[in-house]
Parts: C-alpha cells; sequence; structure tokens
C-alpha cells in the first residue's frame, strides 16, 4: 500500500512538473521564435510580432524541435513607400530557430489598400504610379515619359495612361494582363506606347521580398488590399544570404 501511495506521489510531482515545465516553455520559446522573424522579416523595433504555437511545447522541446508554429508581424517593409501585415506559418522548426531548417513554411504578405499605389508601381517596374479599384477590377495609370523608352528618333514626351490588369504569380514572379490599355494622344508614339503597354508582361518582384521567399500566388481584394503569398526556404532564418533582399538581376 506504501509502494503505491508513493509511485502516486511521484507520478503527481511529475505530472505537476511537467506542467510548470510546459508553462516555462511557453513563456521563453515564443520570444526565441520572435527573434528569428525579427532578423528574417526585418521587423522595426516599434512593429508587433505575435507567435501562437499548437501542440505540447514540453514533448516537442525534447525532441529539440518546435511544431506548428504561426508567426504575425505588422509593418514589415517591402519598399520604402509599402509596408505589409505578414503572416509565416511552419509546420517544424529547430529549438533554435537560428540554427538548422524550417519545415513546410509559407508565408503571406499583405499590404492594405492604402499602399495600392506603391503596389501597382512594383508590379509595372516604376511605370505605374497610380492604383485604384474599379468594379472589383485593378486599374493602373500613370504617365509614360521619354525616360521610360528609347526612342531615339521622338521628341520628349509625357503621355498619361491607364489599364485594367489581372495579376497571377508564375514561375516565382508576377504576370500582369493589360486589357483595354488607353493611351492619352494620337501619332505613332501614342500608337506605340498603346501597343506596348498592352502587352502581357512577366515582373519580378524579387527584390521587394526576401530571398528565402519563393512567390506562389496573388490576390487582390475587392477593398484593394493586396495579398502575395510564397513557400519559405528551409534555411531562412539560419543562412544571412536567405533574409536579404532578393535580386531581380
Amino acid at each position: 500500500m506504501k509502494i503505491l501511495q508513493r509511485l502516486a506521489i511521484t507520478l503527481g510531482v511529475i505530472a505537476v512538473l511537467g506542467v510548470l515545465l510546459e508553462l516555462c516553455l511557453r513563456a521563453i520559446l515564443p520570444s526565441l521564435v520572435e527573434t528569428g522573424a525579427r532578423l528574417a522579416l526585418r521587423v522595426p523595433k516599434a512593429e508587433t510580432v505575435t507567435v501562437e504555437t499548437r501542440g505540447s511545447v514540453l514533448l516537442n522541446a525534447l525532441a529539440w524541435r518546435i511544431s506548428d508554429v504561426t508567426v504575425t508581424a505588422s509593418g514589415v517593409p517591402l519598399t520604402p513607400e509599402v509596408d505589409a501585415t505578414v503572416t509565416l506559418t511552419v509546420g517544424r522548426m529547430p529549438l533554435l530557430p537560428t540554427f538548422g531548417k524550417l519545415h513546410d513554411g509559407t508565408a503571406t504578405f499583405t499590404a492594405d489598400a492604402d499602399d495600392l499605389d506603391g503596389i501597382v508601381s512594383i508590379m509595372s517596374r516604376g511605370l505605374a504610379s497610380h492604383g485604384e479599384m474599379r468594379e472589383g477590377q485593378l486599374v493602373m495609370s500613370g504617365v509614360l515619359t521619354d525616360e521610360h523608352f528609347d526612342l531615339p528618333q521622338s521628341p520628349a514626351f509625357e503621355i498619361a495612361y491607364e489599364a485594367p490588369i489581372d495579376l497571377e504569380a508564375v514561375n516565382g514572379e508576377v504576370l500582369v494582363t493589360p486589357h483595354d490599355v488607353v493611351v492619352q494622344g494620337e501619332g505613332p508614339v501614342a500608337s506605340f506606347l498603346q501597343s506596348t503597354m498592352s502587352e502581357q508582361r512577366s515582373v519580378c518582384v524579387a527584390d521587394a521580398l526576401p530571398a528565402g521567399l519563393t512567390l506562389t500566388g496573388i490576390e487582390v481584394e475587392q477593398s484593394g488590399a493586396v495579398t502575395l503569398t510564397g513557400n519559405l526556404a528551409e534555411r531562412l532564418i539560419s543562412d544571412p544570404d536567405m533574409r536579404r533582399r532578393g535580386s531581380c538581376e
């Protein structure tokens, strides 16, 4: 009988210690993940980063890993003009995020409607300066100049244009499909610009994202908010090169 009592007491103590350790780890581990996320995303110190984990942190810690992690950060700069709210979801990562690999990592970058001008500037590589939603369709507009196009025999020009566009992620880039392009003015230059701006084109946006992210989707909401989705490289946090801006060169 005494043996059973001692066993029950021992098991009770172990259970209490396990609960305490679980609580301690739940207090400590999010700060480790937050540090890694701030490094990977270059989140300004003034902005908030939240970390959520699911399942037993203690059991994961014993396996020297963290599973089912969701990190949300606001105010993440895509360009000097565009900030985004970023959500990272990781299936499994090392207990110390700055070492080892991420597994099953995805990310979403959402820029609100106030940043739509900056978004269309990225998607047009500077050929558009304004974006707006019209009846559920994204419309970009701007002023084309002789600095944008090499037309040796043409005099200097500034010609306004606008175009409804569809955006699609293809092979890590954004496929821009214009419709019903309107170019102000007449003559050979206007005709050339009309034809050129009507062409479907693939636009690199890697220089607005971490090198360790591969773009897989883009969605424009009725409100004008734009969400980019992508897959995370396994060494996004542990490799400084993966945390730097990508390149379009």
